[in-house]
């Protein structure tokens, strides 16, 4: 990935007035190999010139033909761009199109961190994009794991939580595939908007281990070794003991 998408999306996580929308769009530029920006943003705004704001911005996208469609396809539901096109995405990514149609007619949002399903409030109400329906809190509950309801499950989630979620949609996606390269690509990412992670460092230790570069993972487990949080330090030299003196075979 190029250094100057990365530092970009560094400032943009830094940066508290973010919209939903430019965390939707730095994780598209990301993850695509080629991403024409002007012309998402073109479309975004011949979308918005459509909506009427006496209307609901998630019934409204609902009768454009907007919502998602299990099974999800996971890169492609993660890009705006292929989202504008066939209308299907993940749920966060669909909140943040209709983050954007509200925010556009001054109404007020914010994305929720709800366990499993991403969900926004536009306004008073509780928005599941997926389905493009609403619900009462008690009925997202209802639907939850026991485990998984723990302490607050509604907590608002700022650009750095988006940035982080988008990106462990699709990192778990290339981990699930055993695209460990692509996985690495969003682990380095998700440094960028949370840099002092111990447990992303360890992550990318794991991912140079699948991908067998021996001295890759012996890099990242060198930086935790010593680091602050014992619990991980500890994991990272047993990492280091069990590598010993291996080096990467050459090809």
């Amino acid at each position: 990935m190029q250094p100057e998408v990365l530092a970009r999306l560094g400032a943009l996580a830094a940066e508290e007035s973010a919209s939903f929308m430019s965390a939707a769009l730095m994780v598209n530029e990301c993850v695509a190999e080629t991403f024409d920006r002007s012309s998402t943003e073109a479309a975004l705004e011949a979308l918005a010139r459509r909506y009427d704001d006496r209307e609901t911005p998630w019934r409204f996208l609902k009768e454009d033909g907007f919502g998602g469609k299990p099974p999800a396809d996971v890169i492609a539901g993660s890009r705006m761009d292929s989202l504008l096109e066939t209308r299907r995405g993940l749920p966060i990514t669909l909140a943040a199109l209709i983050s954007y149609l509200a925010e556009q007619s001054g109404q007020q949002t914010s994305g929720i961190n709800f366990p499993g399903h991403f969900l926004i409030r536009v306004g008073q109400a509780l928005v599941d994009p997926f389905r493009m329906a609403t619900g009462s809190e008690a009925d997202f509950l209802a639907a939850l794991p026991e485990p998984a309801a723990a302490g607050n499950p509604f907590t608002v989630a700022r650009t750095p939580d988006i940035l982080l979620r988008m990106f462990n949609n699709l990192k778990y996606h290339f981990v699930s595939m055993a695209e460990f390269h692509r996985a690495l690509e969003m682990v380095d990412c998700q440094l960028r908007v949370l840099p002092t992670s111990t447990a992303l460092l360890f992550e990318q230790g794991e991912y140079w281990l699948r991908l067998g570069s021996v001295q890759g993972a012996r890099t990242a487990f060198e930086q935790l070794a010593e680091g602050g949080d014992e619990a991980v330090a500890v994991m990272a030299r047993r990492r280091l003991a069990e590598l010993g003196d291996r080096q990467d075979t050459l090809h």
